[in-house]
């Protein structure tokens, strides 16, 4: 039997379709990150983590080995013949200490410290003597994540790295990676789900030159807008549009529903079944309000237990966006669309529209903007006539007619 029996779709680098678009700002961040020593992406399903990744890693000269980390990884034994035998898909002779360790395991053999510990120092000689350097990309670190045989493997790594050898992890969220001591400047560096997103000239190229449909520039703004340049969602963009003979981008852009089909199955399959079922609970309430602030969300959810945190959380995952440097966050139009239909359908249309009144309640007297948006989708119109009435100085002050006036049309 070989001393290294592996899966090998774990170990292989993900196939590059013809299709990828090579993002040159991300690729350029990951260039940067891999000659540090952690470089942290994270990101939930779909944004596009592991696409990325494996453009990138065709393309550079560093030496890459890959490894796809899945639930029963989290075995000491399992996670290092996989590591050792990624790395001799770069080098047939990596590992060449940790290689013998392995032969020797049994009655009398090495310890799994002194496993651990060659590894650590064959992947730092690795690293250290190649022209280019090394770098190890964890692909779904969130499977082993915590795990008390792997979590000293990683600790290990992680203590080697420098001097040309790196690690690269992609979660869906920020891991909580063993205690170490990362010495030098910059020893982490992290990108994020809102930094994954597609901005409006790669969306324009991806559209262009990958798929081969090109889209009018005011056409793919409305798309970003709507999707937040989610990989995934424009993906199925794209499917819809081959699915027609003729196809109108505009038309079709602009008729995107999350309530619909395909969208609202990946939707549910990727932001409720994926996300822990306090975060999934919490995005769902959080949905009925245009705006998410930490006092709003308070209101909405009953208390302040957590409601930061939750935030936070949503935030790297792509899932809420944050305006710069203010603690307001926001929904990508089609995941809002979708969180509310959800909210609906399971507690029923009469208590979100009390939740709505609650948060109105709320903010009556001190943002009759808020206050008045939210009576008008609790169905009081009146209520929110009366809003807008009482802040008319401030309304007339900020010049604040035409807000004023959609409220008062949708009353």
């Amino acid at each position: 039997m070989s001393v290294l029996p592996v899966r090998a779709d774990k170990i292989e680098p993900p196939y590059v379709r013809p299709d990828t678009l090579s993002r040159r700002r991300l690729n350029a961040w990951v260039d940067r990150a891999a000659r540090g020593r952690v470089a942290l992406v994270v990101g939930d399903t779909g944004f596009g983590k592991t696409t990325f990744l494996s453009d990138w890693s065709s393309q550079t000269p560093r030496n890459t080995s890959w490894y796809r980390l899945e639930r029963d990884d989290r075995d000491w034994l399992t996670m290092i013949r996989h590591l050792v035998a990624g790395g001799r898909k770069v080098d047939p002779d990596f590992a060449s200490s940790t290689y013998r360790l392995l032969c020797a395991l049994g009655p009398g053999g090495p310890t799994k410290d002194e496993v651990v510990e060659a590894l650590a120092g064959d992947m730092a000689s690795f690293g250290a003597t190649s022209p280019h350097g090394f770098s190890l990309i964890l692909d779904d670190y969130q499977a082993i994540e915590g795990s008390d045989e792997t979590d000293p493997i990683v600790a290990a790594l992680l203590e080697a790295t420098g001097n040309g050898f790196s690690i690269i992890i992609a979660a869906r969220s920020a891991p909580a990676l063993p205690p170490v001591r990362l010495k030098g400047r910059n020893a982490i560096q992290r990108i994020e789900g809102d930094q994954l997103r597609f901005d409006v000239p790669e969306t324009e190229a991806l559209f262009r030159d990958a798929y081969g449909i090109p889209l009018d520039h005011d056409v793919t703004v409305d798309l970003v807008a709507r999707t937040e340049g989610w990989a995934a969602l424009l993906s199925l963009v794209r499917a819809r549009l081959e699915e027609h003979p003729q196809p109108d981008p505009r038309a079709l852009v602009a008729q995107l529903s999350a309530t619909d089909g395909d969208l609202y199955d990946f939707l549910a399959e990727e932001v409720l079944s994926e996300a822990p079922a306090d975060l999934a609970d919490f995005l769902a309430q959080v949905s009925i309000l245009d705006e998410v602030t930490i006092p709003a969300a308070t209101v909405v959810v009953g208390g302040d237990d957590g409601v930061e945190g939750l935030l936070r959380s949503s935030e790297s995952l792509g899932l809420l966006h944050r305006a710069p440097g203010m603690d307001r966050w926001n929904f990508a139009p089609l995941v809002r669309e979708f969180l509310y239909a959800h909210l609906e359908q399971t507690r029923g249309k009469r208590r979100v529209r009390e939740m709505h009144a609650a948060v109105a309640s709320y903010f009556r007297g001190e943002d009759w903007r808020v206050a008045a948006r939210q009576y008008v989708l609790a169905g009081r119109g009146d209520e929110a006539a009366h809003q807008v009435a009482g802040a008319i100085d401030d309304v007339l002050g900020a010049g604040d007619y035409r807000a004023a006036l959609d409220l008062l049309s949708d009353s």
